[in-house]
This record gives C-alpha cells, sequence and structure tokens, in this order.
C-alpha cells in the first residue's frame, strides 16, 4: 500500500517519486509528491487497477553493522586518499621521530 514518506517507482514517471500525500477518491488514487532528481512536484490521478505496477522502493538506512569494521573501513579510505597528498605519511603517523637528513636518507634516495 501505498503511503506518506515512502519512495515509489512506476512507468507513470521517468524517476522516483517521494510521496507527501495520498487520497482515495472513488476508483483513483490521488498521489502528491515530487521527482527525487529533479525535484518537480506530482499530482497525479491513478486508477487502483493500476496500483500493480507502483514499486516501493525501501531506502531505510542501516546502522547494525559492527562498529569496529565501520571504523577500520573509514581509516583504510583515509589513509587511501591522504597517501596521494602527503608522501611522507607513514612517517608522520609513526611515532618515531627521525632526523632530517634520515628522512633525505630514506626519502630521497632508498625509495627511489
Amino acid at each position: 500500500m501505498i503511503k506518506e514518506g515512502i519512495t515509489i517507482k512506476a512507468p507513470f514517471w521517468n524517476e522516483p517519486v517521494k510521496v507527501e500525500k495520498v487520497e482515495e477518491i472513488g476508483d483513483y488514487l490521488r498521489i502528491i509528491g515530487s521527482k527525487i532528481h529533479s525535484k518537480s512536484y506530482i499530482d497525479q490521478l491513478i486508477k487502483k487497477e493500476d496500483i500493480d505496477k507502483v514499486e516501493i522502493i525501501r531506502s531505510d538506512i542501516n546502522f547494525s553493522a559492527n562498529s569496529e569494521e565501520v571504523f577500520f573501513t573509514l581509516e583504510a579510505t583515509r589513509f587511501k586518499y591522504a597517501s596521494l597528498f602527503d608522501p611522507l605519511l607513514a612517517m608522520n603517523v609513526s611515532k618515531i621521530d627521525p632526523l632530517p637528513f634520515q628522512i633525505e636518507a630514506v626519502y630521497g634516495y632508498v625509495l627511489k
């Protein structure tokens, strides 16, 4: 059943629609809402027999993942992109404070 607040998809529209209001008028359902991408307004009557063509899109957010896995995934992504901008990332996140000539020796000569 179509309810207020859900997102639906049907051949009547070229993109999914977020339903704001649903009214039953005789043999028709009046659907008021807006398209998801273009934000254009929808106010349309649909026959009750055409309701089978409407597909409800589930967009529930699920926060039941393991928190450690989420943390490690975020950290891995952060390090992946940080290494693109900071060539000394490994040294900057370590607990060792190298001397300037050591940095030059390792990053300037050994790793090349």
